[in-house]
């Protein structure tokens, strides 16, 4: 049988605060919460500039966050729906600050500064990485 540190454990005892993206967190506080959490991607534009939507649902709540890529649209979403949870008191109190913590991540940060951009129709070019030029050219020549 395997047995888990909890992160409470793992802190005192390696003296490592473990840094966790937003989706990780809402994941592992809706298990531990026994709250069922969904993401769904929504929308992929295939375009040089392409853009990523995914849908967060949790209970009745929803968020919607886009981005460049699909790891931080999710993100987006995500840390939107924190907020969202904060607001509606859907977090303990006691957990509202290792919430807040997960939010100022930079990870976190640099999703929500691409989500504000694209809301306010600042987008800069794609990432100029190897797969987003090679799915450009898959895209071109009909691969």
């Amino acid at each position: 049988m395997i047995k888990f540190l909890s992160e409470k454990t793992f802190e005192s005892r390696y003296g490592i605060i473990m840094a966790m993206d937003p989706v990780s967190y809402l994941q592992q506080y809706c298990i531990q919460n026994n709250i069922q959490v969904d993401f769904t991607s929504i929308s992929e534009q295939k375009t040089p500039g392409t853009m990523f939507t995914f849908r967060c649902d949790v209970s009745s709540l929803h968020a919607t966050g886009s981005a460049p890529s699909k790891k931080r649209a999710k993100q987006v979403s995500a840390s939107i729906m924190i907020r969202e949870m904060i607001l509606k008191n859907i977090i303990r109190e006691a957990d509202i600050i290792r919430a807040q913590e997960v939010l100022d991540n930079d990870t976190a940060k640099k999703a929500r500064e691409e989500a504000n951009k694209l809301q306010q129709g600042q987008a800069g070019e794609p990432e100029n990485n190897p797969l987003s030029k090679l799915t450009e050219l898959c895209v071109k020549k009909g691969w």
